[in-house]
């Protein structure tokens, strides 16, 4: 996934320049769908690396859209607070699943 979210870097920047915030955004979580449901899915070792890579790349557009979307819903004067306030609550969401899934995976095992 790292791979495909650096080679896609560059393409999701030009595909917001392209057709603009809103459909890419759209783009992203469809395309995200999509792929993920397809690796849950898929036993094959070649298609969980390809499906893998496109994963990457289906990321690297909320990494591109994330600044400019939190800039244009927000006013000058909040986007510190906005900026904090996003990647704050996404820390946090991900510390949370995180103990979730250990706490699962260690009640499964007993």
């Amino acid at each position: 996934m790292a791979v495909g979210n650096i080679a896609g870097t560059i393409p999701a920047g030009k595909l917001v320049k392209k057709i603009g915030l809103s459909k890419a955004l759209l783009a992203f979580f469809i395309l995200a769908t999509v792929i993920f449901l397809m690796r849950s899915l898929t036993v094959s070792h070649a298609c969980q690396l390809a499906l893998a890579f496109l994963a990457g790349m289906t990321l690297s557009m909320w990494a591109v859209c994330l600044s400019p979307t939190v800039a244009q819903l927000t006013k000058e004067r909040t986007r510190p607070f906005a900026f904090s306030l996003v990647l704050s609550v996404g820390m946090r969401a991900t510390l949370q699943l995180r103990s979730i899934h250990l706490y699962l995976k260690m009640v499964s095992a007993t």
